[in-house]
């Protein structure tokens, strides 16, 4: 049984496209989601590393805040992620 997220956010639908959580064939915006569903679809080897920044002091966390434990700001952290290499040796 194929499971499938379905979303009416534009930006979510192009991610779970990309990772193959959904049927519905989408034309990419995002550039980083695109390589990510080339490569998969080539058979190679690739993941998603997530980090997150603060917009205010620009400090870089590695999970989720929704208050920034350096400068307090709430509301400003925004989500940084790159396709990397998943090769296992």
């Amino acid at each position: 049984i194929n499971h499938y997220i379905k979303t009416n956010d534009e930006k979510y639908e192009e991610f779970f496209y990309a990772l193959g959580f959904t049927n519905e064939n989408i034309k990419f915006k995002n550039n980083k989601f695109k390589m990510f569903k080339i490569l998969k679809d080539n058979n190679f080897k690739v993941k998603f590393n997530f980090s997150y920044i603060c917009l205010e002091c620009k400090n870089q966390m590695p999970m989720f805040v929704y208050h920034c434990p350096i400068c307090y700001e709430f509301g400003k952290c925004k989500i940084i992620y790159e396709v990397k290499d998943d090769e296992r040796y």
